[in-house]
């Protein structure tokens, strides 16, 4: 078999009837890795599950509440060419897991022949779990798949052992099997850009799904990586702490290739940490103006210490019309056992830079740490109500989630408060109020859930009664479906998931 014949498969996601709203974005990974694939000379299709049946939602008989959104297992596995050597699906959230492991089978049972190989950052934070309980994988490729796929499709055409192929896991007879880790790979420019051709890329311009409501929407990605070591987030064990970040004149590129073919006039960035550096970022908001491009774009992760206000002032003059930051916590006690390097102040003046550059802002807060004490929730509290008081606009406060291969969820997992099975997956389902769950030895899953709305009231109370334009603006936003902030993007989104929900039960 010469394993040129690849079809990569983005699945249908699980949603719950009182989903606060999920965000639908362009698959990144699977893009990046059907264009390098095209690039060395495999013949690539795509099936994005998800975006092919956007508004299609099939109810779980085994979950109450519960739908697979996108293509159902049987019209996925349909629409794979039935030449196709080679079957390789994305696992990135792991709250997926369960609908991904139907798929998996379903696609074995239609494909028996077919290399069927898995990858993403689910797969690359639990790879024995994941082969164990989908034995019907071939290979696991872990952490950044682009050089591992081609060389293990390279080597098994050559009808040679896979083994010593380094960024791979497997079963042999039973046992498991995990090769050395591949290298990052240091130069960014070896990869093309996403290969959003072979995607259904209309029907998510069309649909605003994942950001603010400015238009025709895009995702761009202009580093990978982040040098942190944060203790919640599972970004080490994907890509180790190497930070790589592309040309600006690169980026540029892209964005006006984009423009040009799909008459884009908004971009997600999308990076783990956009702003890393000063000079790169003024390089870049030089070129943009240079260029007149003319299109509005968010961050939705940066440092602190990056932006003042000559940073910011070169950031809206490029065009950047929202930054969010993601403090965590207000607590230095939390702050310090999460392993965040934050200087609060820090933030909160980069925060006044930006708004008053006229740029909106946005912070994350996550309340019930493992550690948590309600002093830790009441320092969050009181930053977050500074902050609206200096201006920012939105802010959240999620229940933490301990996401596999972060090393709280290691730490948990080793003191029994985390049992890894399906149950386990739904409760990552952070926008389902119905499976929010805490960890904290504080707080029950009820108290939680009031700990996070109580956040949330707090800071909007403080800035509607400090801006109370910005109240009738959103009144205004809701009435007319338009989401200019994100409260009222996610009140939208909740509205038109539910209403999409009802069409789809009743019609079905």
């Amino acid at each position: 078999m010469s394993f040129n014949k690849v079809c990569l498969i983005r699945p249908s996601i699980f949603t719950t009837s009182d989903s606060l709203g999920v965000e639908i974005m362009l698959p990144f990974g699977p893009a990046y890795l059907a264009a390098y694939l095209r690039q060395e000379g495999f013949d690539v299709s795509f099936i994005d599950a998800l975006g092919e049946g956007m508004n299609q939602y099939t109810p779980l008989d085994d979950l109450p509440n519960s739908f697979l959104r996108g293509l159902s297992n049987e019209e996925t596995a349909g629409r794979i060419p039935a030449d196709a050597e080679v079957v390789g699906v994305s696992s990135m959230f792991s709250v997926n897991w369960v609908v991904t492991r139907r798929l998996i089978q379903t696609l074995r049972r239609h494909f028996p022949t077919a290399l069927l190989l898995v990858g993403g950052e689910h797969a690359t934070a639990l790879p024995e779990y994941c082969l164990r309980d989908a034995p019907e994988i071939d290979y696991l490729v872990i952490g950044e798949g682009e050089h591992t796929t081609v060389e293990l499709l390279k080597t098994l055409a050559a009808g040679d052992a896979a083994e010593s192929i380094p960024g791979i896991a497997f079963l042999r007879d039973g046992q498991y099997w995990a090769t050395t880790a591949r290298l990052r790979e240091k130069d960014l420019s070896v990869f093309p850009w996403p290969a959003w051709d072979l995607l259904p890329i209309t029907d998510y311009l069309d649909n605003v799904t994942a950001s603010l409501d400015y238009g025709r929407t895009m995702p761009i990605m202009t580093s990978r990586g982040c040098p942190y070591d944060c203790a919640f987030c599972s970004s080490p064990g994907m890509w180790g702490r190497l930070w790589r970040v592309r040309a600006p004149e690169d980026v540029v590129a892209e964005i006006e290739h984009n423009i040009r073919t799909y008459r884009i006039t908004h971009l997600d960035f999308m990076d783990l940490t956009t702003v890393m550096k000063r000079s790169w970022m003024i390089n870049f908001c030089k070129l943009l103006i240079e260029r007149d491009l003319k299109i509005a774009w968010q961050i939705i992760a940066t440092r602190t210490e990056m932006i003042d206000g000559e940073v910011a002032q070169w950031l809206k003059r490029a065009g950047c019309s929202y930054i969010t930051y993601a403090p965590e916590s207000g607590s230095d006690r939390v702050l310090a056992s999460i392993r965040k390097k934050l200087d609060k102040e820090a933030m909160l003046a980069s925060i006044a830079s930006v708004v008053d550059a006229g740029i909106g802002v946005k912070m994350n807060f996550v309340a019930g740490f493992p550690d948590d004490h309600l002093a830790d929730i009441l320092a969050s509290y009181g930053m977050a109500a500074r902050a609206a008081w200096r201006g920012a606009h939105d802010a959240s406060f999620f229940p933490f989630a301990p996401y596999p291969g972060s090393t709280l969820f290691k730490r948990l997992v080793d003191a029994g408060k985390i049992e890894v099975n399906d149950p386990y997956f739904f409760r990552l389902a952070l926008y389902s109020v119905g499976y929010m769950k805490s960890v904290a030895d504080h707080f029950s899953d009820h108290g939680l859930r009031w700990l996070c709305l109580t956040g949330m009231a707090l800071f909007y109370s403080v800035s509607f009664l400090r801006r109370p334009n910005r109240l009738w603006r959103l009144v205004r936003d809701i009435l007319h479906s338009e989401g200019k902030t994100k409260l009222a993007a996610i009140l939208v989104m909740v509205m038109k998931n539910r209403r999409r929900i009802r069409n789809a039960t009743t019609t079905g």
